[in-house]
């Protein structure tokens, strides 16, 4: 295991386990929980500070992102092996005038979805409204982890 730990192999590769007279793709091999940290150690080897336009935050919103998992702004840290699913939900541009004009300056540059990670020891929210949003989302549907909207 210590060359998967190292994030040096894909999970398209061929693995046998113990015992099992077959070789299947790692994925299938290894239990969800194990392929989150794997795509984490991929995707976060220095981690990623997340910036809310604005300096708008809230205790559950995602301040970083690395290896270990994810820190929100409470100082709540939530590890990548207790992540349960990922939730997606489009922002809609609605209200007065004035508050959809709000909403557009909020979101501009960026797509308006709203990232849920739900963990056993809480729920972290990536909200449409940060700087790297684009790049971020690239990153966190490629997560191999179970998907619902919210």
């Amino acid at each position: 295991m210590a060359w998967l730990q190292a994030g040096q192999l894909s999970s398209e590769v061929l693995a046998c386990q113990h015992g099992a007279a077959q070789w299947r793709p790692l994925r299938d091999v290894l239990s969800i929980s194990e392929a989150i940290v794997d795509w984490a150690r991929k995707n976060f080897p220095t981690g990623v500070v997340i910036d809310h336009k604005f300096g708008v935050t809230r205790n559950d919103f995602a301040r970083s992102l690395d290896v270990e998992g994810v820190e929100n702004c409470g100082g709540q840290k939530h590890r990548w092996q207790d992540l349960q699913y990922v939730g997606y939900r489009e922002q809609r541009l609605s209200g007065s005038p004035l508050q959809a004009l709000v909403k557009a300056l909020m979101y501009r540059g960026s797509e308006r979805v709203t990232v849920k990670l739900a963990f056993q020891t809480g729920e972290v929210i990536i909200p449409a409204f940060i700087t790297n949003h684009k790049e971020l989302l690239q990153v966190l549907e490629t997560i191999p982890a179970p998907r619902q909207k919210f």
